[in-house]
Parts: C-alpha cells; structure tokens; sequence
C-alpha cells in the first residue's frame, strides 16, 4: 500500500487494505473506500492546501475515476475512460481544477494521459513505451514502437520512423522539447519540431536549469565533442554526464582519451582520475566514492566517510561542489587516485 506526509509536514494519509477493499485515510479518518486506490508515482496524495487528498482508483462498474477527498471528479474521470491497468501517474492542483498524467493500458493499446492531450492507442507492452512531461505540466511526449521502428508523438505531431527508442528531453521551463534518434547510418537531433543539423549527429544532450542553454554529445568521426551556444569543445573518445551548474553559467562533463577520466570545466580541464568508473562515480550518483577537498587539493576518496560531505548529504550538495572548484587546487591537471 503507501504513504505521504503533506508538503508542510502536518498530516499524513495512508493507503490500507481491509474487509477486501482498498481504504484512504488522513490524519487517522476514512477518506475513500474503492476496491482498488493506485498510489501516486511520486507518493504525494495530498494536492493543493493540505489536507486536500486526491488520487485514482477503481469502482467495480464504473472503472477507473480521479477522486478528490473521495468524491469523484467527472470531468477529469472521463479522460481515463479507456483505461484497464495504470501504470503510472500524478497529480497536481491547478486553481479550482485536478491536473494530472497518467500512463495506462487499454482495450487498444498504450495511452499517455497529459493535462492537455491525449496520446494512444499505441501497440506494444508498458515497457516498451518511453514517456515524458514536462516539468510545467503542459506537454507530455512518447516514444512507442510500430512495425519494427520507432516514433515520437509530441504536441499533437509524429515524428519517424527511427532505429532504436528516441532519448526525450523537455527543458526545465517546458518550452523546449529535444530527442536523439537514429535513423539508417546516422544519428541526429529533433529540437522543436524540426531537424537541428546545426549539432551534427548527435549522442546525448542536457539542458540548463534556466533553459536558456543546450549542450550536445555529438560525434565527429571516431570521436566525441560537445557543442554548446554554437562552440564546439576538444574531441575525446568518450563523453558522458552533461551537467550545468545551479546557476546555469558552467558546464562540466566527463571525458575519457586513453585510461584516466577527465573533468572538463567550461572546456577546461580540470581534475583526472584513474578510477572513476571503479570508484562508481557514475551518472552524478556516489556510489561508495566522492571527489573533496583535501590538503593535496582535490582528491578521489574512495570512502564517503572520509569526505567533507556525508553520503547521504552528497547528491545534494554534488553540482554545488563540482563548481566550487579552482584550477589551483589542483595544477596541471594532477592526477587523483582512491585512497
């Protein structure tokens, strides 16, 4: 079943099982009783000013419904008409209204539930379905397979056919939407509905916290670069982990030539590492090591406890620390290796 504190922490709701039915209370009081409640993808039942509940849940007769505080909402329901299992969804509240997405499987297919569209049916398995919503809650996309390729429908538009699932970005603001795709001998991007050559063919990307920047793995021969605001930075073999900083002004990324990891700051670079892969730096996450500040300057710890930042604190605090660096700290590049 779940659980959910309220965003000011005041009361809580629980999801329970009993006499053969599903049972929302808050704050300890009966709120909903349904044969089946499906728990929000975030765990958050409370929408709005707490204690405002809502979730989706299933009535023997009359299928899936959005529920508010237990009564049931018929506008919003309608939209999941078609639906026999839920996947995954959310929601939010929007002025007087339920805002909410929801990924489900019908009679038909796949669909894709977004505030403002519907998406589906699409063939295919849950699994096999990528989607994504934008950060604003105005627009969802999703990739789904048919007759042996790949297509993206975004904003009412489909784009293919494509080799392999598209990787789907919207940008923090959700005013942009990106994805990579590869089509017979090449790969590119899609940015705005139109075909971005500008950025070559391109691997990955990533945007800034402010959506005012895009930066694109893009390869160049045997080689990877990243371009950004139209500048193109050094080749190197492998690239990975685009990340801006908080405030949007620095990117870092992780590039590999021959067997020492780089730390590439703004273009420059900054910190190598032997064993950044072994260490398990990877993706942003600390997996049992962490860069810190030390009397040589900055090091590879191999053991969190050995670090400035707690492991618990440490994918808070990572993009803070990564760009809080100096060149000094670390001159020429020294190497840094795991104690």
């Amino acid at each position: 079943m779940g659980f959910s504190f309220s965003p000011d922490s005041r009361h809580w709701a629980a999801v329970i099982k009993t006499g053969g039915a599903d049972v929302l209370l808050v704050d300890g009081q009966e709120i909903g009783r349904h044969p089946q409640i499906e728990m929000p993808s975030d765990s958050q039942l409370f929408i709005g000013k707490a204690p405002t509940s809502a979730y989706l849940a299933k009535e023997a007769q009359q299928g899936w419904g959005v529920y508010l505080d237990g009564e049931k909402l018929d506008a919003p329901s309608r939209r999941l008409a078609a639906a026999i299992t839920i996947h995954a969804y959310a929601l939010r509240a929007a002025g007087d209204e339920v805002a909410f997405w929801c990924a489900m499987e019908g009679y038909y297919g796949y669909y894709l539930v977004s505030p403002q569209d519907s998406y589906g049916p699409y063939p295919g398995r849950e699994h096999d379905i990528s989607k994504a919503v934008s950060p604003d809650w105005k627009r969802a996309a999703v990739s789904f397979p048919r007759d042996g390729h790949w297509f993206v429908a975004c904003d009412g538009k489909e784009y293919g056919p494509f080799i392999g699932k598209p990787r789907m970005r919207f940008s923090p603001d959700g005013r942009h939407f990106a994805f990579v795709y590869k089509e017979e001998g090449r790969t590119g991007l899609y940015l705005d509905g139109r075909r971005a050559p500008e950025f070559g063919e391109a691997w990955s990307c990533e945007w800034s916290d402010d959506s005012s920047r895009l930066a694109v793995v893009t390869r160049k021969g045997e080689r990877r670069v990243v371009i950004e605001s139209g500048r193109e930075g050094k080749a190197y073999n492998v690239i990975v982990r685009l990340m801006f900083s908080p405030d949007s002004k620095h990117l870092a990324y992780w590039a590999k030539n021959d067997e020492a990891w780089i730390l590439v700051v703004d273009g420059i670079e900054t910190l190598r590492c032997s064993r950044l892969g072994e260490t398990g730096f990877v993706g942003g996450d600390l997996r049992g090591g962490c860069i810190t500040r030390t009397e040589k300057g900055w090091e590879l710890l191999k053991k969190a406890g050995d670090a400035k930042v707690s492991r618990r604190k440490w994918a808070r605090h990572l993009r803070h620390m990564l760009f809080d660096m100096r060149l000094e700290d670390n001159p020429g590049g020294k190497e840094a290796r795991p104690r």
